[in-house]
């Protein structure tokens, strides 16, 4: 019978163990949890961290371990759950890999995350971080720090028109401004400055059929941080249907307007 061997330092584990081994058998495990309340809780005292799950691979036998090989897993963390007429195997997992095969100067490592979507019973790959950091969501084979297969969208936040100027305007964490029309009417809008830029973020501004927006060259009002540079130095009116492009330069801490159709 296997054994699955938990190594704590000053660590408690269902009761208190200072730098002990605590051997638990699958068989021990599942008497000890086994009702509906029951977790296992680790407790770290006297560090700054808290309680470890590490697992560790090796290829060859317990009296003579040998190099990891490459695609082995070096951690698995896997969840079950019951059909009504039994447990299932892993329907969701993280997994922690080897990415190459290692030796005292190779340790690469890659981690895989699965899921089952829902009506369905396989589990499939969803997401991976590569051994150089890059994430792959639907790509298995990430390019780029984060690699997309497949659609994704960006969170817009709508401002009514007719209700004046936006000094220092909080984006709530939106990448795309939508202007639209009040149902009873209104004009066009005013956005002098916008909050939270960091360098490289980019913020799409568009007005909808029927209004305008107007962005604000350097507005003295506002926040240094938060004004924005548009490319006529000047204030600038989106027609409807237009839109633009700004950019922030955390060198000079402004945005710029680096596009616009009109």
């Amino acid at each position: 019978m296997k054994k699955i061997i938990f190594t704590f330092l000053l660590t408690s584990f269902s009761a208190f163990v200072f730098g002990q081994n605590v051997t638990l058998t699958p068989t021990s495990i599942q008497n000890t949890v086994t009702n509906d309340l029951d977790n296992i809780v680790l407790t770290k005292y006297n560090l700054n961290d808290g309680g470890y799950i590490i697992g560790r691979n090796a290829s060859g036998t317990p009296a003579a371990p040998g190099a990891s090989n490459n695609d082995s897993w070096l951690l698995y963390l896997g969840a079950k759950g019951h059909t009504g007429s039994g447990f299932t195997s892993n329907r969701a997992s993280i997994i922690l890999r080897t990415n190459q095969a290692w030796s005292t100067t190779a340790n690469g490592t890659n981690i895989w995350f699965n899921t089952t979507a829902n009506n369905t019973t396989n589990s499939l790959l969803r997401m991976i971080i590569n051994d150089d950091g890059n994430v792959g969501i639907g790509s298995h084979t990430p390019l780029a720090k984060l690699h997309v297969d497949g659609d994704f969208a960006l969170k817009k936040k709508v401002l009514l028109s007719g209700n004046g100027g936006h000094l220092n305007f909080d984006r709530a964490g939106a990448s795309i401004i939508s202007v639209d029309t009040p149902a009873n009417g209104g004009g066009g809008e005013t956005i002098n400055s916008i909050a939270g830029g960091i360098d490289g973020m980019i913020v799409y501004v568009y007005p909808v059929q029927g209004t305008s927006v107007t962005i604000v060259n350097e507005d003295a009002a506002s926040t240094a941080a938060n004004r924005i540079i548009t490319y006529t130095a000047a204030n600038v009116t989106i027609l409807n249907n237009g839109g633009c492009t700004l950019l922030y330069d955390g060198t000079v801490q402004r945005w710029r307007m680096i596009s616009v159709a009109n």
